[in-house]
């Protein structure tokens, strides 16, 4: 995987001049280095400066810069959820629908599909800002309150100085102000009876809280542990928040809403590896093609010529030899050897027992009626040169044949013994030097 960036605006504002905290996950997915408060230039200079290549960024957008809610809509098709989508929530925002850029997330259980809905100028502005950045590209943006971690609670809050994040399973994710959250917990567990939790029924709730804001949210605490059916969970944060938001949204323990769609998505050519060196393999693929299709032609060529240079050598040797019928290349040469071995019959060349056995091996193979026609069995004398194949043919013909074959390539050859047995003859040939 590449380089992972994750940067969260430090304040529920966020423009292309905001300082961000961020942190940086290396290729084999651990935490590598992190800052905070600075511009999008200035985290993309430091990295620069570490060598750091191939980033790609997660856009934490403040949960207070964007609202959360849920639609119904019939099937499941991404191309029909887009059209109907804007008419769904339309009544429910209190901006222009034009002004708006909606995302969807994945259908829910209940057959729900979560929408947030935040400024489209805002988000282009962020969007556009990430396309002048030399290293670091924009792949993805969620909202920070999706990705704080659930596991077994109902709710998990956020506590820092001034801001609370909110994830829920029954309620959509939010960020609002500290002072406004008893009266959203007030709306929640003490509002309508389908809103509470039942009787008998037990809601767990997360509270995580920074550090830094240990001390003075004791009070908050104790508010929160007052309502009834309610299990009190508290926490204190020991990491900065953008390290836990981080850290759940590269595990992915909880769905998110992908806020790059529509207009802003971004295509998995652009933000891959193929897109960065897609040129380099377009000439690579050129180069290989037309390598192979020069090994092609020099085979082509090559094998042209050979068959050329064998056509020449039969015909000269025709030329040589008037009266030869049918000629092959792969006689020719044997044929030629025969010839040669027979020219220094004179100077008596004497053969060793591994060419006499290759050439009445060649020529025993070489007959059309092998059916039937097998070694018994071979001896050589070394002190006479004379190798001895005794065998087992149909006829007579068969063992004169062979014979004949031997003492055309150049050797002698003579039929020591030849008897008729019952269905079978017996024979055996003496093989020599010329």
């Amino acid at each position: 995987m590449p380089n992972k960036l994750y940067v969260r605006s430090c304040s529920s504002e966020i423009d292309s001049d905001s300082h961000f905290d961020w942190v940086l996950y290396d290729l084999a997915g651990k935490r590598a280095s992190a800052g905070a408060a600075d511009t999008f230039e200035e985290i993309s200079q430091i990295l620069m400066q570490n060598g750091i290549e191939q980033i790609e960024c997660c856009l934490l957008w403040p949960a207070q810069s964007a609202f959360m809610t849920e639609v119904e809509l019939p099937g499941n098709q991404s191309r029909y959820l887009a059209q109907a989508l804007p008419f769904a929530v339309e009544e429910r925002l209190a901006q222009d629908l034009s002004e708006i850029h909606l995302a969807a997330g994945k259908r829910s259980k209940s057959g729900a599909y979560p929408v947030v809905c935040l400024d489209s100028d805002a988000f282009e502005n962020i969007y556009q800002h990430f396309l002048e950045l030399e290293n670091v590209s924009l792949t993805s943006a969620v909202i920070d309150a999706q990705c704080l971690p659930l596991g077994e609670a109902d709710m998990t809050l956020l506590v820092g100085k001034n801001r609370v994040l909110v994830n829920s399973r029954r309620h959509h994710a939010l960020g609002l102000s500290i002072d406004n959250l008893v009266a959203y917990l007030d709306s929640i567990f003490l509002g309508t009876a389908d809103a509470q939790p039942g009787e008998s029924e037990t809601y767990v709730l997360n509270v995580l809280i920074e550090k830094a804001e240990q001390d003075s949210s004791k009070l908050l605490v104790a508010e929160l542990q007052q309502y009834p059916n309610v299990e009190v969970n508290v926490e204190p944060l020991e990491i900065s928040s953008l390290a836990l938001l981080s850290e759940s949204a590269v595990r992915k323990t909880e769905p998110l809403v992908e806020l790059c769609q529509g207009a802003f998505k971004v295509t998995g050519e652009q933000s891959g590896h193929w897109y960065k060196w897609r040129s380099v393999a377009a000439v690579l693929l050129v180069g290989f093609v037309l390598q192979l299709g020069v090994f092609v032609s020099k085979g082509v060529y090559f094998s042209a010529q050979a068959e050329k240079t064998k056509q020449n050598a039969i015909a000269s040797y025709q030329k040589l030899v008037p009266g030869t019928k049918s000629m092959s290349a792969q006689k020719l040469g044997r044929v030629i050897k025969g010839k040669l071995n027979q020219g220094n019959a004179e100077t008596a060349v004497e053969a060793g027992f591994l060419e006499l056995l290759g050439e009445a091996g060649y020529h025993f193979n070489q007959e059309q009626e092998s059916a039937g026609f097998t070694f018994q069995s071979i001896s050589y004398s070394q002190q006479r040169g004379e190798l001895v194949l005794e065998l087992r043919a149909k006829n007579y013909e068969q063992v004169g044949r062979l014979q004949q074959a031997i003492a055309g390539a150049g050797l002698t050859a003579k039929i020591s013994s030849a008897v008729q047995e019952d269905g079978y003859f017996r024979g055996r040939i003496s093989v020599g030097g010329s």
